[in-house]
């Protein structure tokens, strides 16, 4: 790294910290305290061979448009019974933030930025409507180190029996946070089923796999196609953050130039694609409901959580939705704001 980069870097980061004291709210979880990993001969850590080459979910194409459109009404389908409700479930509530049960906060390990990020390889071949000059994504050899063993590759099922990829971050014990076009495609029937497997590097599930039970978003996406709605969190059937640990919540006031980092799984890297892949760089700029960077990525990364790090916590403040298109030469991810954020933690604290 040349030495102009790295003071780039490094103010960034003095100024990401700063920006930090000044979040409005934010939660972060307790790391557990071990990974259980089950080992690679598990059948259950065993990827099904079917799912190796299902395609990656293609991500809309952004502008910078704000097109708020009025009324953000929550709807909610359970995937086992197949009911969508629309309206609130739960009744917002104030959320304690957790810590370990012998009441010691559990350190969160290295951060990312502690590993060297190197030069940019060739773009070659790969389109730029998502991987911006230079390729920089860096490939995660063990998916059973915190954070990565807390993000999430999605397989999904819609009603008409299609079948994509996408990515997710858990912010909970059972809860997972992704994109809204992951989860609801009209063009497929509505919502789709979803399996979850934390940490998933190549063919080996280190953690077994999960299913979802209800998913949440608003009809400001399942029906206007908002992208400043384009955002769901999926509840799982069994409770395995307590396992792996999951990244904090936050909303910021102010993000533009915070250093923010997103790891997903790329639909262009390996053949066939289920590698852990993640880069960072700063928020170039915002709106009240988006986030727009030159952070690489690819369709299947929809669904990334973006998050920042703070004295060592990791907070999700966004989530990767979108491409660049050719009068944009940024992506874009929907941006957790204060009322996202108040949504977020109630659904949550429903227990559903």
């Amino acid at each position: 790294m040349s030495t102009k980069l790295y003071q780039i870097l490094s103010a960034c980061l003095v100024f990401s910290a700063l920006v930090g004291l000044f979040a409005v709210r934010a939660q972060s979880e307790p790391l557990p305290l071990h990974n259980g990993a089950l080992s690679p001969d598990d059948p259950a850590a065993k990827l099904d061979p079917k799912l190796q080459n299902v395609p990656e979910k293609i991500a809309p194409l952004d502008s910078h448009i704000d097109t708020t459109n009025s009324g953000t009404t929550e709807v909610s389908y359970n995937t086992n019974t197949g009911i969508v409700q629309i309206g609130p479930t739960k009744p917002p509530q104030t959320i304690v933030p957790l810590i370990s049960s012998d009441g010691i906060k559990p350190s969160l390990g290295s951060a990312p930025n502690s590993v060297a990020k190197p030069e940019k390889s060739s773009s070659s071949g790969i389109t730029p409507q998502s991987v911006i000059g230079f390729d920089d994504r860096i490939l995660i050899n063990d998916t059973t180190v915190y954070p990565w063993r807390a993000m999430t590759r999605l397989y999904i099922t819609y009603p008409d029996g299609s079948m994509f990829f996408c990515s997710g971050v858990l912010i909970s014990a059972k809860y997972v946070l992704t994109a809204g076009h992951c989860v609801h495609d009209p063009s497929h029937g509505g919502f789709a089923k979803v399996e979850v497997i934390p940490g998933l590097n190549g063919t080996y599930k280190p953690y077994g796999s999960f299913s979802s039970t209800n998913i949440r978003s608003y009809t400001n996406w399942t029906v206007n196609r908002d992208l400043n709605y384009d955002i769901a969190l999926i509840t799982l059937n069994q409770s395995i953050g307590n396992n792996v640990g999951w990244l904090g919540l936050a909303y910021y006031p102010s993000v533009d130039s915070v250093i923010a980092y997103i790891a997903g799984y790329p639909g262009d890297k390996g053949n066939p694609p289920v590698k852990l892949y993640y880069s960072y760089g700063p928020i170039l700029s915002s709106t009240a409901q988006r986030l727009f960077y030159t952070i690489d990525m690819y369709d299947g990364q929809s669904g990334s959580g973006i998050y920042r790090i703070v004295n060592d916590q990791y907070y999700v403040f966004g989530v990767n939705t979108t491409n660049v298109t050719a009068d944009v030469t940024a992506n874009g991810g929907t941006r957790i704001d204060s009322a996202k954020y108040n949504d977020i933690q109630a659904w949550i604290s429903s227990g559903n």
